[in-house]
């Protein structure tokens, strides 16, 4: 494998691990009498089992090492993301502003 493909694969496994343990965490969390938790357990706790036994397998050290390293470049490449994200949010922000502002003007005028 190249680099690349190997720190794509690395992000995509660290964000695997990621979201599939707040998933469980919120299942766990989120357990009322009218909840049907085993599918959603199961599939879930088989992601993180193979994205950990991928991780394992992909970086050849101890899994703790392994899976803290695939993690945190996956947070990095989030990160990396943020200022886009926020960019289009402030943007999104600024046109609900705008209208909103247009529509309140119209509505006190009349």
């Amino acid at each position: 494998m190249t680099i690349e493909l190997l720190s794509i694969s690395y992000a995509f496994l660290g964000g695997l691990i990621i979201s599939c343990s707040f998933f469980l965490v919120h299942i766990f969390s989120s357990i009322n009498p009218y909840h049907r938790p085993s599918f959603p357990l199961s599939s879930s706790s088989s992601a993180l089992a193979l994205s950990i036994l991928a991780t394992f397998v992909l970086k050849q050290e101890t899994t703790l090492l392994a899976i803290r390293e695939v993690v945190a470049v996956a947070l990095m490449c989030v990160i990396s993301f943020l200022p886009f994200i926020f960019i289009v949010l402030t943007s999104a922000l600024l046109r609900v502003s705008i209208s909103i502002g247009e529509n309140y003007e119209e509505t006190r005028s009349e």
